[in-house]
Parts: structure tokens; sequence; C-alpha cells
């Protein structure tokens, strides 16, 4: 039997012998435990996150430019580093275009890794010299 059915069967016990201060009291009795409960709730849930979030931290690996989640030798990720030092947030990258090459749908950030290959850019003004040679 819970305190709160308790100090509800009080109530009905003090009501039937007719006291109404001590039906007040019980009253305010019952608010208090309903309030406690309520407290006590809020911080049983507020326990499980932070139990949550250093159970992921224990399991959080850095490995530049990213976060991976490592559990039993599986690694699960990669996720967005700025995503996670900023909120605590584990957002998966996606893969964006060439190899090595990763965007945050969340943060909209572009990482490359240590498998990109820069593309070889040539402007139109070397492009320009490059044919004027040729000629």
């Amino acid at each position: 039997m819970s305190i709160l059915d308790t100090a509800t069967k009080v109530f009905e016990l003090v009501k039937k012998a007719g006291n109404i201060e001590a039906q007040e009291l019980v009253m305010t009795l019952r608010g208090e435990v309903v309030e406690l409960q309520a407290i006590n709730n809020a911080q049983a849930s507020e326990l499980q996150g932070l139990k949550r979030k250093s159970e992921i931290a224990s399991q959080l690996e850095f490995d530049p430019p990213y976060y991976w989640l490592e559990k039993n030798e599986d690694r699960d990720g990669p996720f967005c580093q700025l995503c996670y030092d900023k909120d605590e947030k584990l957002i998966r990258l996606q893969k964006w275009g060439q190899s090595g090459r990763w965007k945050c749908l969340s943060c909209t950030s572009i990482v490359t890794d240590k498998s990109y290959v820069f593309p070889k850019l040539r402007s139109r003004i070397y492009l320009n010299l490059d044919n004027q040679a040729r000629q």
C-alpha cells in the first residue's frame, strides 16, 4: 500500500469521526505526498537520463573528424563532432559525394576524413594559359 493510499484511508476514518480540523490536516498531508511523489518521479527520470549519458560517454571514441560508439568491439557511426560537442546529440553523418566526405543533416557541416582525395581544380585562367601555350 502506498503512502497516498494510506493517507486516503486515514482521511476517510477522520471524516467518519467528523473532526473537520483533522480532515484539513490530512488533506494538507495528502497534497504534500502528491508533491513529493512528483519530485521523486522527476528526479528518477533525471537520474536515468544521466546514467544513459554516462554510459554513452564511456563508449564514445573520438577519431578525428568524428565520433564512433564502440560496444563489444562493434563500431557504430560516424557521428557529428560539432553536434555532440555542442549539444551532446549523437547525429549520424551521411556519406556526401566522394569517398571520405560526410555531411551532418542537423547542423549541415561537411567533414572529410583521411580517405578523402581532394579533386584537382583548375581555374579558367590556368586553362586559358594552357590553351595559349599550346598554340
